[in-house]
């Protein structure tokens, strides 16, 4: 909104130290005031059928932003210091608008760098504080084969998973398990820091087969499949597990499960991180599990 001539203040009451109100006598009239802001999260409410607009001036002339209520409440992120603020709504009369310290606003001060580490080697990284958090994985197991009858193969299980925060010595030794090969392989262990990660079980062969078993510690056991069904034999799935910090994956799991198909579709194989392998469909291959990991966040 633009305008020649700076409002003329109006009385303006507080409901706490840490809230300021002003009262907009008309709609689309501005009403001004100064009001020594610092940076923070502030949290603005007025009516709910009224739309407030709130402008924070670091001076007289610089604006430094809008805030504008959407049913009655906005919450802003004020990054600068405000010295003043010019308010106006869009209807009702004598219209309470109030501003409350919501919250200190916190600048990031982590500084990260994230490594992912796919293929044996001697991790040499270093950090400010000299931690790092980590997030490893074992292989996945790969996909059973069918019985080239009507029973899929059983799906392979996921590559155990741990994490946490690690002390770095500038030089430690990874090795990456392997996937699980296809039809049944199990996979390989992951090591890293004195920890380890086991793979996961390979899938069983078509039938009333079993699923491979959960990699050590926190994996999870492919899919299982019955003895035939509509339809014929359908594979089961690989296991998967879920990322505690999805800001290394990008993703809320820790790569992805193969997945099982019905007769003569196709199944899938498992990702990197420790998928496990799709289970055969019937009259078709079991596919392998992923590879393992190692992610390492240096801070």
């Amino acid at each position: 909104m633009a305008t020649t001539v700076f409002p003329v203040v109006v009385s303006s009451g507080s409901s706490g130290p840490s809230a300021t109100s002003i009262t907009c006598a008309s709609p689309f009239v501005a009403y001004g005031a100064a009001l020594p802001l610092t940076p923070a999260i502030y949290t603005i409410t007025c009516t709910s059928t009224t739309i407030a607009k709130v402008e924070f001036f670091s001076s007289d002339t610089v604006s430094i932003g809008v805030a504008t209520t959407v049913s009655g409440s906005v919450s802003y992120n004020l990054a600068t210091a405000a010295t003043k603020v010019v308010v106006w709504t869009d209807t009702g009369s004598n219209i309470v608008v109030t501003i409350t310290l919501t919250a200190s606003a916190l600048s990031d001060t982590l500084n990260k760098t994230l490594d992912t580490i796919t293929s044996s080697s001697t991790y040499t990284g270093t950090s400010t504080s000299g931690y790092a958090y980590f997030l490893m994985a074992g292989g996945g197991g790969g996909g059973g084969n069918s019985n080239q009858q009507y029973g899929g193969g059983g799906g392979g299980g996921s590559g155990g998973f741990r994490s946490g925060i690690v002390q770095l010595t500038g030089s430690m030794a990874i090795v990456i398990g392997a996937g699980g090969t296809a039809p049944g392989g199990t996979g390989g262990s992951t090591t890293f820091a004195g920890f380890t990660c086991t793979g996961g079980g390979g899938g069983g062969t078509g039938g009333a087969s079993a699923g491979g078993t959960a990699g050590s510690p926190n994996g999870s056991a492919g899919g299982s499949v019955g003895g035939g069904g509509s339809p014929y034999g359908t594979g089961g799935s690989g296991g998967v597990n879920l990322s505690p910090y999805s800001y290394m994956t990008k993703s809320n799991y820790i790569g992805t499960s193969g997945q099982g198909g019905g007769e003569y579709t196709n199944v899938t194989a498992g990702t990197i991180s420790g998928g496990g392998g799709g289970g055969a469909s019937s009259r078709g291959g079991g596919q392998p599990g992923g590879a393992g990991i190692v992610y390492i966040l240096r801070f």
